[in-house]
């Protein structure tokens, strides 16, 4: 009898493995199959290979062993990523020119997709700093780089005259008491009444904003623990930088100190005071 020819298989170490993309953590073994190639052709699991895994339960680096079987002989192996996944609540999208909103992130960072101008994003990934007037779009990304989440941001400047109302009790505003023009006047919380020493504009410095109240011409300062109106002097004391809250509430925090504009109490005339 003539003798038997042996078979020559084909080593699937030099077959193609498709990228695997990123898995997310969920205490479940991952198990993704990606696809094998060899000259072309895309081989079958089951009747070219097997697959097999290590490390693909918890967050790290897992591999994924490919063996070949029928024609084909050897081993190839890839790599995957199991990350964990991201939570997020979305910041604001109104935002005065030259402020900050911090999103509350959990294993993901933000990304500027479109208006670059306009926002861009803190080194640590989690604020929007508001630039310049218009329009971004800014991205929440997972660890793996991938888009999971998109919102609109408008940045504004102002204009005009503001009421400044308090958060903690929507009835109550930022007021000079009993209409006075004087240096330190106490500054404190009152109904709205429309007039001039409820009315405050906003000017931009190098240090943040001065809001300066339209009857009295003078300037919102913080003095020790207090805050007053004051004559301008541009001092840091009289400069206030602006964060804003996923309800789009301001919150000012004086340049020279550090502390936040607030108040003892969310009552009629209650004193504002640094905090």
């Amino acid at each position: 009898t003539p003798d038997s020819v042996p078979v020559v298989k084909t080593s699937i170490a030099n077959a193609s493995i498709s990228a695997i993309p990123a898995a997310y953590y969920t205490g479940e073994k991952q198990t993704p199959q990606p696809t094998v190639t060899y000259a072309g052709k895309t081989l079958q699991l089951g009747t070219h290979y097997t697959l097999s895994y290590a490390n693909n339960k918890k967050v790290g680096t897992a591999t994924i062993t490919v063996t070949g079987m029928g024609a084909y002989t050897g081993k190839a192996t890839a790599t995957f990523q199991i990350i964990a996944r991201p939570v997020w609540v979305l910041g604001a999208n109104k935002m005065p020119v030259d402020s900050t909103a911090t999103w509350a992130l959990k294993n993901c960072t933000l990304r500027v997709v479109k208006g670059q101008k306009v926002a861009r994003i803190s080194d640590d990934g989690k604020t929007v700093i508001a630039t310049k007037k218009g329009t971004a779009t800014v991205a929440v990304v997972d660890n793996a780089g991938r888009t999971v989440k998109k919102r609109t941001v408008k940045v504004y400047a102002f204009s005009g005259k503001y009421c400044l109302q308090t958060a903690a009790n929507s009835s109550l505003y930022l007021d000079v008491k009993a209409y006075s023009k004087a240096n330190n006047a106490t500054i404190h919380l009152w109904t709205k009444n429309n007039r001039a020493n409820q009315q405050v504009a906003f000017k931009h410095t190098k240090y943040g904003y001065q809001l300066k109240f339209a009857h009295s011409k003078k300037l919102i300062t913080a003095k020790g623990s207090k805050v007053v109106q004051a004559k301008a002097r541009n001092a840091k004391t009289q400069s206030w930088r602006i964060t804003v809250d996923r309800k789009n509430r301001l919150a000012f925090t004086n340049a020279k100190t550090g502390k936040s504009l607030g108040f003892a109490k969310a009552k009629k005339r209650s004193p504002a005071i640094q905090s």
